[in-house]
């Protein structure tokens, strides 16, 4: 879900940086920096003429890789050993998992640059994205840049500073890119949450809770909730082919826009723009929709643990096992007693420190 929510590589390698051990102020004094993080074993570098070599040799090497601004390594475990580390470096290895998350999932590269195509476009446009959800809402995104003004306002001695955030009708058209994926993904979650639901309430189940993606009943009927959120998943993305209809209504919509669109076998191909000038004119090519992967979704329900969604127990108590609430007289009788309870522990240490020094003394 990571790449889905447009996790960039800078990200990546924050994320890297975190794990990893890091080593301060290396440009200063190499050697003892690398002695006191318990570094006896050889020290692998990116490059291949630094491989086992000591780590006093290293010193001049290690350097070399740093940048003055950033001074900065990290550790990372390896095959024999642990690994040195630069930014660069760890930026590099982001780039790989970025990189390799596409190989893996080609279906979901090209339905990940669809939606960021399709959004670009629409920018362009200047047309509000929007789309159903399979209950039939409509979901219209549209993020405007916003100004922000800070005022300070001084009254009988006191000072107080106030923000305030004023919408424009400019596009934000990095948010309005970076959202797409994200808020269809949340629609869809909020789309099976209230199936879920639903599906309970019509067969007199209950009780259930639900708090974000994750679902809560009695542990004695968490067998039949697990098979119900997993039903109601497969039958959400099984009974409509969401790309199609989001595809057809974003065409539908900039048709709407009284733009005029070129199609070749009958299929929308390019979007005209005239711009400003009336000689100059763009012609903006639609993206194919994407084509969905084999993974077969009825397999979800035989699946013992699925990404797709949480179960938590929880336990709802009886009433007669409810702890009765401690009337306020009752509660401040009992920080008193806590607080002498501390203030005889006290004493008892200090006692015991005096003595201690009168036999030192002696």
């Amino acid at each position: 879900m990571t790449k889905i929510y447009n996790a960039t590589i800078f990200g990546f390698s924050q994320q890297l940086k975190a794990i990893f051990k890091e080593v301060t102020g290396l440009s200063e004094n190499l050697t003892s920096n690398l002695k006191e993080a318990g570094t006896e074993c050889l020290i692998y570098l990116p490059k291949e003429d630094t491989i086992d070599k000591p780590v006093v040799d290293l010193a001049n090497e290690i350097r070399k890789n740093l940048k003055p601004k950033n001074n900065n390594a990290y550790y990372a475990p390896g095959k024999n050993g642990r690994v040195l580390l630069t930014m660069v470096d760890i930026y590099k290895i982001a780039k790989l998992i970025n990189d390799q998350i596409f190989v893996v999932y080609p279906s979901l590269n090209s339905i990940y640059t669809y939606f960021l195509e399709i959004s670009k476009i629409m920018i362009q446009l200047n047309i509000p994205l929007s789309w159903f959800t399979p209950n039939g809402l409509k979901i219209t995104q549209k993020y405007n840049k916003s100004k922000t003004t800070k005022l300070a306002i001084r009254l009988f001695g006191i000072s107080k500073k106030l923000v305030m955030k004023e919408k424009l009708d400019t596009v934000d058209k990095l948010k309005q890119a970076q959202a797409i994926i994200p808020n269809i993904i949340h629609s869809f979650d909020a789309t099976h949450l209230l199936n879920v639901i639903d599906s309970a309430e019509k067969k007199g189940f209950g009780p259930i809770i639900t708090v974000h993606d994750c679902f809560g009943t009695l542990p004695n009927k968490m067998g039949s909730l697990q098979y119900d959120v997993k039903k109601e998943f497969v039958l959400l993305y099984t009974q409509q082919n969401f790309l199609e209809d989001f595809h057809n209504r974003t065409i539908q919509s900039i048709k709407d826009n009284n733009f005029e669109i070129i199609k070749k076998n009958g299929i929308a191909k390019y979007v005209v723009l005239h711009t400003e000038l009336m000689d100059n004119t763009k012609y903006l090519k639609i993206p194919e929709l994407p084509k969905l992967g084999k993974l077969d979704l009825e397999n979800i329900i035989n699946s013992t643990y699925s990404y797709y969604f949480h179960l938590c127990v929880v336990h709802f108590p009886s009433a007669s096992t409810r702890a009765a609430p401690v009337p306020p007289k009752q509660k401040q009788k009992q920080k008193q007693k806590q607080k002498q309870k501390q203030k005889q522990k006290q004493k008892q240490k200090q006692k015991q420190k005096q003595s201690q020094c009168l036999l030192l003394y002696a």
